[in-house]
């Protein structure tokens, strides 16, 4: 997002993604004081590496995640039990480890933003065609894009 670290106080939905800057992040005590998460009212989620993120804020404690091979080790330093699996869901608070489990993570934001009937048909809508995306869903595909369109014209 191009908006303050803060920001993300206020948002309905908060994930942290991955990548090597994740271990510097978790050393920065400034960056981290931004960040006043409620789990009680805001989706907290985390890829890969940023579940180090989560574990630093203190969303993770007593509790299960999985995060990436590579940090897992660092991940159970911090006192997480890292269970091997593409998503582990606590409540509010979720975690997804590799690339391809960002279906899961992102399912799991619209299902607690929205509903499952929703969640169904984004994750339908990056399928690919034959494979569970089908010539034949263009009238639940128009639902999910005629909104949009219908905003970018105003």
């Amino acid at each position: 997002t191009q908006a303050p670290p803060d920001f993300a106080d206020y948002a309905d939905a908060v994930l942290f993604v991955s990548g090597p800057g994740t271990r510097d992040c978790i050393k920065n005590e400034e960056w981290l004081s931004n960040f006043e998460l409620d789990p009680e009212r805001q989706a907290i989620g985390s890829i890969c590496s940023g579940s180090l993120i989560l574990a630093k804020l203190g969303l993770l404690e007593g509790k299960t995640a999985t995060t990436y091979p590579t940090s897992k080790a660092l991940l159970e330093e911090m006192g997480v039990a890292v269970i091997e699996k593409p998503f582990v869901e606590n409540g509010n608070v979720a975690t997804a480890g590799g690339c391809l489990a960002q279906q899961y993570l992102i399912g799991w934001v619209i299902e607690k933003l929205a509903d499952k009937d929703w969640r169904d048909l984004v994750l339908k809508s990056i399928q690919p065609v034959g494979e569970g995306l089908f010539f034949d869903d263009i009238e639940r595909l128009q639902k999910l894009y005629t909104p949009v369109v219908n905003k970018a014209a105003v």
